[in-house]
């Protein structure tokens, strides 16, 4: 597990430096970093050797200097950190954990009270990964990322549902920074990217029972960036899709590698869900120009809102509580708090 500390060695230096560097090419001198840093050209030799010893893939080229080659580039706290610039967000990364959600759960019940706000749990790979209703989120190493955000909102969560749609938008956006592609959500908390979900979405809460409010939210968020070597198993690979499982992207990304590495986007990732929580302000317009559901005819399976069994219905809208607003076949209005809706392949944009 890496916990982020304050940067403070020669090698941290340089790690960071190399994270934030900004050229087209990735590329900065090992004179400018001396120079910036006040180091010696032999000091940052040295500390990239010794980042190479740790699994950290970084290129040398002559007269250009080093990059980081994030293809190779190991999910690592400090480098997270060092995109984020962020001092009040507390990361730790395991390499396999049951479920980042369920790590977020411990933590809060062994640390109660607030120091664990804007806390970020982040894996390689969960052992058991959850979805919604309890199913399983496939969640294999070295193809995508999995975190999850603890987030304890002043007077306690009001709108769960909110809070995940929320998050999708933030995700749309860290994905659309990262890889310049446009995802869509299909309500009420799972991204899309050409017909395929890229990413789940779940968000749990943490109720105090002295004053029967939900004071934190665990926002778990689990994205497809390739399909793996063994790909996707029989049972989701009719919806289940990744990032860059589309040829011209995968081309756009590896032309510019840093930004397509997975602490880029976990740091984006982590960057936009908090900003847009800070900040209080609705962005259920947003949801709703990203959502595919909207004017689409659907299967509605209700959990909690309705009685009657599964039933078609077309969508009309998405309120600001992120509740579904439907019409069913005989014209009747229903407004959805929770369930699951099925679309027709026909009906996903490409």
């Amino acid at each position: 597990m890496n916990i982020v500390e304050k940067p403070k060695s020669t090698k941290a230096i340089v790690l960071e430096a190399l994270a934030r560097v900004t050229s087209p090419d990735g590329y900065v001198s090992g004179e400018e970093l001396a120079l910036k840093y006040a180091l010696s050209r032999v000091a940052i030799w040295k500390a990239v050797a010794l980042l190479r010893k740790e699994g950290i893939a970084i290129e040398g080229r002559k007269n250009k200097g080093y990059r980081l080659v994030s293809k190779e580039e190991p999910l690592r706290a400090d480098l997270i950190a060092a995109q984020l610039q962020d001092d009040s967000v507390q990361i730790a990364v395991f390499d396999t954990i049951d479920s980042t959600n369920t790590e977020a759960k411990r933590r809060c019940i062994s640390h109660p009270g607030h120091e664990l706000h804007r806390s970020v749990i982040v894996a390689v790979s969960q052992t058991a990964g959850r979805g919604r209703l309890g199913r399983a989120f496939y969640s294999p190493a070295k193809s995508g990322v999995y975190l999850s955000i603890i987030y304890m909102p002043p007077g306690g969560v009001k709108e769960p549902a909110a809070m995940t749609a929320t998050a999708a938008v933030a995700v749309c956006r860290a994905i659309q920074t990262v890889y310049g592609i446009d995802p869509s959500i299909k309500w009420v908390n799972d991204i899309f990217y050409n017909g395929r979900k890229v990413c789940g979405i779940l968000t749990e809460g943490i109720t105090n029972f002295e004053t029967g409010t939900i004071d934190t939210a665990i926002i778990g968020i689990g994205i497809n960036i390739t399909d793996g070597k063994q790909g996707f198993p029989e049972e989701i690979q009719h919806v289940a899709g990744s990032i860059l499982g589309d040829t011209v992207v995968q081309d756009a990304a590896e032309s510019h590698e840093s930004r397509s590495s997975r602490n880029v986007l976990v740091a984006q990732v982590i960057k936009q869900v908090l900003a847009v929580l800070d900040s209080g302000t609705s962005v259920m317009e947003e949801y709703k120009q990203r959502s595919l559901v909207i004017g689409q005819k659907v299967t509605v399976s209700p959990v909690i809102d309705h009685e009657k069994e599964d039933f078609v219905a077309t969508v009309i809208d998405i309120d600001e509580k992120a509740r579904l607003i439907v019409e069913d076949a005989d014209g009747k209005k229903i407004i959805l708090n929770s369930g699951e809706i099925s679309l027709h392949s026909d009906s996903f944009s490409s």
